[in-house]
């Protein structure tokens, strides 16, 4: 079993069962984690459109050359570093299958402000990300050296509702990689005091 995805100082490893396989053909695709996330709602899988993408790496394996005999492997993917999105592509004696490796993380930690809300871009290791960037809405918002970024208040039209949340794109500036979060709805409101003389 593969894990769903990688630490940033883990190698990239797959475990492979094959059978009658022949020469193995890998190809590694990255993904524009940033122009995809704009462009679609739904996380990044095996069923993502690869049409007009040139593999970075494409690289034959050899398997056991009995085609009556199951074969267990582990598959090293050096190639595969940084943070990012990967579609490794493996074709077999006329058949291919697909798998997605992630490797790194961004999350938004929220905090309170009275110009709107906050949100600390972290890493998977609870990092701060510095000048990261967040956007939401069509809008771009850049964190300071400590990956804070002031977001403004929700804006809800007259007779909506709120959502539970906004949907929010985080950006590493060191390697472009993005992943997408939510960010719980913050609405402003105002009080009216009135005093007596």
């Amino acid at each position: 079993t593969n894990p769903p995805e990688f630490k940033d100082d883990e190698p990239v490893k797959l475990a492979l069962t094959t059978k009658n396989a022949g020469s193995l053909t890998v190809r590694i695709y990255p993904i524009n984690t940033l122009g995809y996330h704009e462009s679609h709602t739904k996380p990044i899988d095996a069923t993502i459109d690869l049409d007009g993408l040139t593999p970075n790496l494409q690289k034959a394996v050899e398997t056991n050359k009995n085609p009556f005999l199951r074969e267990s492997r582990v598959l090293d993917l050096p190639e595969v570093k940084g943070h990012g999105v990967w579609v490794v592509e493996l074709i077999g004696n006329g058949r291919a299958n697909r798998c997605v490796l992630y490797r790194g993380e961004l999350r938004a930690l929220p905090v309170p402000h009275e110009m709107g809300r906050v949100a600390i871009v972290v890493d998977g290791m609870g990092v701060p990300v510095p000048k990261a960037e967040v956007r939401l809405a069509g809008h771009s918002y850049g964190a300071d050296a400590q990956g804070r970024a002031l977001l403004p208040f929700t804006v809800v039209e007259d007779g909506q509702e709120a959502p539970a949340a906004d949907r929010i794109l985080l950006v590493d500036p060191r390697d472009g990689f993005c992943q997408p979060a939510e960010l719980p709805t913050l609405k402003e409101e105002y009080d009216l005091v009135l005093t007596g003389f």
